[in-house]
C-alpha cells in the first residue's frame, strides 16, 4: 500500500506541475510542507504553506515554454505514525525558448518525502531534492 500511495502522490505531482494545473499541484501537498532544494539551488530548507510553495513553482516554472518532470523507482515505507516515507528517481526537463544559449535545462537525482493521510490518499508533507547531475542552460530559469 505504501508503494502505491507514494506513486500516486509523485505522479499527481508531476502531472499537476508539468499542465500547470496549480489547483492540483495544491491539492497533492500538506497544509503546510517542509521543502530543500538547497543541493541545487543554495539557500536553506523552508517550512511553508501549500499555497506559498505553489505561488512560488508558478512564479519560477510558469515563465517557462514547457517541463516535464519523470518520477521513478519509488521505494516507500510506512512510519510508525502511520505516514510514509518515499524516495523516487527524478529527471526534470525544463523549457524556455527565446533564451540566449540553449532553450533546455535538465536536472537529474532523487526525492526524499514524508507522506501523510489526506482526504485525497496521501498529501506531500516534506519534499528534497537531491541534485546529482545537471546539463543545459540554468540561465533559462533566471533571464528576463
Amino acid at each position: 500500500m505504501s508503494n502505491d500511495a507514494a506513486e500516486q502522490a509523485f505522479a499527481r505531482l508531476g502531472w499537476a506541475i508539468d499542465r500547470r494545473d496549480w489547483h492540483a499541484v495544491r491539492d497533492v501537498l500538506a497544509a503546510t510542507i517542509a521543502v530543500d532544494y538547497t543541493e541545487l539551488f543554495g539557500g536553506e530548507p523552508a517550512s511553508m504553506s501549500r499555497e506559498d510553495l505553489t505561488d512560488q513553482w508558478r512564479a519560477n516554472l510558469g515563465r517557462l515554454d514547457a517541463t516535464q518532470h519523470v518520477i521513478a523507482n519509488v521505494q516507500a515505507s510506512v512510519n510508525d505514525d502511520g505516514t510514509v516515507h518515499a524516495t523516487a528517481n527524478v529527471v526534470a526537463t525544463h523549457v524556455r525558448a527565446g533564451t540566449a544559449g540553449s532553450p533546455i535545462w535538465t536536472v537529474g537525482g532523487w526525492y526524499d518525502a514524508q507522506l501523510s493521510p489526506s482526504d485525497d490518499g496521501y498529501a506531500i508533507s516534506s519534499l528534497t531534492l537531491h541534485s546529482t547531475w545537471q546539463t543545459g542552460n540554468f540561465a533559462i530559469m533566471t533571464a528576463d
